[in-house]
């Protein structure tokens, strides 16, 4: 077993229909098709899962689930939900509140950030929001002024400003943490 952004597990420790059982969403996609969405991948001999859905499962015993359950009120949205939005954040929501993960892919224009975004607000919870790349992040971070008119904190570096409601990190600078201290996701 090994991770970086995500988390790999050999394939004959986990079998795939338990995955595609707890790790498939279902939802409709453009002009009203069925949309399935795993959440997993096969990568060579491994299979590559959401970091919070190994500590779930205890395949990541060196780290805890400290999402917090945060009282925090998020500010009034201007979000309104536009073609199938609302039906997407409804199954989402569903599914993260039995598995505890999950992830979202839509075709670009869907309005994903938008999206994300509302979910945590109905669900009441911080988002840490990874990206890969930069520009990523500042998109998330003008939509999360335009819409909810909040600040954004940032891991980056050496800067680890997690106070806000949104915090944003690199994809790459989260896998560098968690291998230079393992101990990092569970503080």
């Amino acid at each position: 077993m090994h991770f970086d952004s995500m988390f790999y597990i050999e394939k004959e420790k986990v079998s795939e229909d338990k995955l595609k059982e707890d790790l498939t969403v279902y939802g409709k996609g453009y002009q009203n098709t069925q949309k399935i969405v795993r959440c997993y991948k096969s990568s060579g001999e491994y299979w590559k899962l959401p970091i919070p859905y190994a500590i779930a499962q205890g395949w990541m015993p060196q780290a805890k689930d400290n999402t917090p359950n945060t009282n925090t009120a998020w500010p009034k949205s201007k979000f309104t939900g536009r073609d199938n939005q609302e039906d997407v954040i409804a199954t989402v929501i569903a599914h993260l509140l039995e598995k505890r993960s999950g992830c979202l892919d839509a075709p670009t224009g869907f309005g994903k950030t938008q999206v994300a975004l509302e979910i945590a607000k109905r669900m009441n919870q911080n988002l840490l929001f990874l990206a890969h790349k930069d520009d990523i992040l500042k998109q998330v971070e003008t939509t999360a002024k335009q819409y909810f008119n909040t600040e954004c904190g940032y891991i980056k570096g050496t800067k680890s400003q997690t106070n806000k409601i949104i915090t944003l990190s690199t994809m790459q600078t989260m896998a560098k943490r968690v291998v230079d201290n393992p101990e990092y996701l569970s503080n």
